[in-house]
């Protein structure tokens, strides 16, 4: 997968999550127990990874498989 649809994907994603968590604040009590169990252990640690890799995906890139355009752009045939 190329870098662009992913990063749209994850930053849909935790705008999603992001929204979730918000109603999860302002949302009365009386709410559904297994989603507000969910949107605790699941959704903030999911939002909190998503937001790191969105901060930090080039040294991510580059920490897991290389830089490739780089080495493509440096390559002499």
């Amino acid at each position: 997968m190329k870098r662009s649809p992913l990063r749209k994907f994850v930053r849909y994603g935790h705008v999603a999550l992001a929204v979730a968590i918000g109603a999860y604040v302002y949302v009365p009590p009386s709410w559904p127990t297994g989603l507000r169990e969910f949107l605790m252990f699941a959704g903030i640690p999911l939002a909190s990874l998503s937001g790191a890799y969105l901060w930090q995906q080039g040294r991510i890139h580059r920490w897991i498989g290389g830089n490739r355009s780089s080495r493509s752009a440096g390559a002499t045939p």
